[in-house]
Parts: structure tokens; sequence; C-alpha cells
């Protein structure tokens, strides 16, 4: 069986997943959501949400992190229309 560690909003940050791993044995520990609009985000974005991504995506004590992303459907769907319109409409 799997553990994993999973985020609440404002409760789960770097501190207490550094925490929490050094005294449980977690498979895996994910982050809170960044949302990725319509624009891309600078990496400061992703380092203040993750700043374990230099230590190979591990806290302190090797438990591995992963990132959410969160994008909006809309922005997918119409991204996908116009890949398929570039496909068929040469």
């Amino acid at each position: 069986m799997r553990v994993l560690l999973v985020p609440m909003e404002g409760v789960l940050d770097s501190l207490v997943r550094e925490l929490l791993t050094e005294v449980n044995d977690y498979d895996l520990c994910i982050t809170e959501f960044l949302r990725v609009v319509d624009q891309l985000l600078p990496v400061k974005s992703f380092y203040r949400l993750c700043p374990e991504l230099p230590n190979a995506s591990r806290t302190p004590a090797g438990t591995r992190v992963r990132l959410q992303l969160l994008k909006d459907l809309e922005l997918i769907y119409r991204g996908a229309k116009a890949m398929r319109c570039r496909r068929t409409c040469r």
C-alpha cells in the first residue's frame, strides 16, 4: 500500500512536508495546485511552491515531491481545436 501526503490549502507547505517526512514514511508528497492559465509562469513560481525542486524534487528525508498543475479546461479545448484546424485546414 502506498502512503501519500496530499495538500490541504495553506497547511502543507514545504516546512510541513519536511517535518512530516522526517517522522513518517511517506511514499510521495503532492504540492498545492499551481494554476497555469494563459501565460508562462516565472520559474520562481515553481520554486516558491516546491523549494525541493533543486534537490531532485525530494524532501531532506528523501521523500519524492510532485507539483500539482491546474490548467483551465477551456484553454486546453481551444488549443486542441486550433491544432486540429492547423492539420486539416492546409
